[in-house]
């Protein structure tokens, strides 16, 4: 890859070098690092980049929101719990210290009075946290107002021969569950047979089938001919 400078900043990136006159390229510098562009020039896209770019990404989860109705349905239909339940787990909160007592405070201030819930609010994490949901499920709620991201689904696999090893996400297994939207990767093995892969994006609970190609041996090719 090559870099085309202008007035000392990264303007083009490229897998051939430019014409400098054409372009009105300063310099042309040869690299086998990987730069993105930021703006209307070029950077480095090392490890302080991948720092910068998660932290706008952690900024932009915590400014979501969505309004009071959206999230009390979405508990609803994710979990059953209900509005009055909700507000039962937030009475239950500890108050032996007057830290405590504040942040029981604060999230009765947040559920009850506030007309849109925003991620960033310490109160979604200490519900979500009691209700079994991960960060990301809450990240993927508030980003698209789909209560479904809040359930799991369970990926069961039948092989044919039954005998056959199923792997599932690195482990042996013939059945998963895991939060909606997520990837799931399957190998299936046995002897004599050929192994078969795929990956699955769930979004809903299944069970289906994988059947094994046997592997035809030199002795079956012979008598076949």
């Amino acid at each position: 890859m090559y870099l085309g400078y202008k007035d000392e900043k990264i303007k083009f990136y490229t897998e051939q070098p430019l014409d400098t006159t054409l372009y009105g390229i300063d310099r042309i510098e040869e690299t086998d690092k990987e730069y993105v562009l930021d703006g209307e020039q070029y950077i480095l896209k090392d490890e302080a980049w991948e720092e910068k770019q998660a932290q706008k990404e952690a900024e932009r989860i915590a400014h979501l929101s969505l309004t009071r109705g959206d999230v009390l349905r979405g508990l609803l239909l994710a979990k059953g719990v209900t509005k009055e339940q909700i507000s039962q787990m937030i009475e239950a909160m500890p108050t032996s210290s007057q830290e405590q007592i504040v942040v029981k405070e604060l999230a009765k201030i947040d559920f009850e009075d506030a007309l849109n819930f925003y991620r960033g609010v310490p109160l979604i994490d200490t519900i979500g946290l009691q209700l079994g949901f991960t960060k990301e499920q809450l990240d993927e709620f508030f980003d698209t107002n789909d209560y479904r991201y809040l359930t799991n689904c369970t990926i069961t696999i039948n092989p044919t021969p039954a005998e056959a090893v199923v792997t599932i996400n690195g482990v042996k297994q013939m059945s998963i569950t895991v939060p909606y939207g997520s990837e799931v990767y399957y190998i299936v093995t046995a002897e004599g047979y050929k192994e078969q892969s795929g990956t699955v994006i769930v979004v809903e609970s299944e069970t289906f089938g994988v059947v094994l190609e046997e592997v035809e041996n030199e002795n079956t090719a012979d008598t076949a001919e």
